[in-house]
């Protein structure tokens, strides 16, 4: 049983030996100094304190102004809920700095050809991730060229992406074959962007505001070899751009 408890510290963020400590003053269940909890696991004092100064700093544990101090485990429902404020605080500093270093590569970026360069992004989750970020930032026009595979992942992982980008304005422009793919499927897309029937795909990509693209694909060797090619290169993508709205025109209306 405490094993599996240990795990789940671990997964909240919690080392190996904090995991335990915690643990070991739940169970005590009244205040104790960190020599005689050093004496209870059989650590150094000084390694005690080190571990009861964390955990206090992650909400974990409460402590006194005695002399020496005494430390007691926080609830934990109480312990949750200062770590997840504690999570949400680092968060917001980091959206912080993501904004700043995204001014400063936006400054640099108009002072550099690397508008003209392809980048590789390896593996499914940092591309859909990518493809997320791209998603997010979209203020005209999005054209999707997929497979009846990437139809159903644009519910499953961009759904709620697809549609705040429909809700701001952005038109969305899905050519893919549809056959194998559900029905809940082809009617939620078609709540937020405009899908149309094609017999065969010769490609995959994503055209963001004809700014940046991403042409996926992955080898035989399953989804762990899945690249993504990112550029913001404008004649790469305006040839996508062209591709696309030729093969629209052989497109087929969907009807529900």
């Amino acid at each position: 049983m405490q094993i599996h408890i240990l795990k789940k510290l671990k997964f909240l963020g919690l080392t190996e030996k904090e995991g335990l400590v915690y643990v070991k003053l739940l169970s005590i269940g009244e205040p104790i100094t960190a020599y005689a909890l050093s004496r209870l696991l059989n650590v150094s004092p000084p390694g005690a304190y080190m571990i009861l100064e964390r955990l206090e700093k992650k909400g974990f544990v409460f402590s006194d102004h005695s002399r020496p101090k005494r430390y007691i485990a926080a609830p934990p429902e109480v312990a949750i809920a200062n770590y997840i404020n504690l999570l949400e605080t680092k968060l917001t500093s980091m959206k912080k700095i993501a904004q700043e270093l995204s001014t400063i590569v936006g400054k640099e970026s108009s002072k550099s050809s690397e508008n003209d360069a392809f980048w590789l992004i390896s593996g499914q989750k940092a591309v859909m991730e990518h493809v997320r970020g791209l998603i997010n930032k979209a203020q005209r026009e999005i054209l999707a060229y997929v497979s009846p595979e990437g139809l159903i992942r644009m519910v499953k992982l961009h759904d709620s992406e697809y549609f705040a980008a429909m809700k701001r304005g952005v038109k969305i422009n899905v050519l893919a074959p549809i056959t194998g793919v559900p029905f809940e499927i082809i009617k939620r897309i078609k709540e937020w962007g405009e899908l149309k029937a094609i017999d065969e795909i010769y490609a995959r990509f994503l055209v963001i505001d004809c700014d940046e693209a991403v042409v996926m694909t992955h080898t035989r060797r399953g989804l762990k070899h899945y690249v993504g090619l990112w550029t913001r290169n404008p004649h790469f993508i305006m040839m996508l751009r062209i591709f696309f709205k030729v093969i629209e025109e052989k497109s087929k209306e969907i009807v529900i």
